[in-house]
């Protein structure tokens, strides 16, 4: 028998940070905890296309003149034995409510398998939703991630 030559990715690789101290200080990193699903706003880019069309052509075209990001995370929402909720939850609950640049949050994500992998970060809005409320369930909530209009940044690895 052969040795395999090949693996694949697990899904549990990416580390998201947020920022507790913006605005108005920092940056201050913490880690959210409890990820159950993650679909990240570095593979979300979308691309947004306007109608290039003109006398002197049959066909209708298009040109990318923008791009757009978004992602989603689900967790599940922790605390300490004492009480104390994970600060960048917190963080992430507080702006859903604030406008302008005191809604925004400053996130980063990163591959945490491999420390010369990918990693961004981006400001973003937030839309939180309890997805998991019934009596036998975990709290778990949704966050829905918009671009702020800065856009995606590639920074180098926290791990490195």
């Amino acid at each position: 028998m052969t040795a395999p030559t090949h693996t694949t990715e697990i899904a549990r690789r990416w580390k998201i940070d947020v920022d507790t101290g913006y605005p108005g200080g920092g940056p201050s990193w913490s880690p959210l905890l409890g990820i159950d699903d993650f679909k990240p706003p570095s593979e979300s880019v979308e691309p947004i296309a306007e109608t290039k069309s003109d006398y002197d052509s049959d066909y209708e075209g298009t040109r990318h003149t923008k791009l757009k990001i978004s992602g989603e995370v689900t967790f599940f929402r922790e605390k300490t034995l004492v009480g104390v909720k994970d600060p960048a939850a917190q963080k992430l609950y507080a702006s859903r409510l604030l406008l302008g640049e005191d809604g925004v949050v400053h996130v980063r994500w990163y591959d945490r398998n491999d420390n010369t992998g990918e990693a961004y970060e981006a400001y973003l809005n937030v839309k939180w939703e309890t997805s998991a409320s019934g009596s036998s369930n975990l709290e778990k909530i949704k966050v829905t991630f918009s671009d702020y209009g800065q856009g995606l940044g590639v920074i180098a690895h926290p791990l490195a």
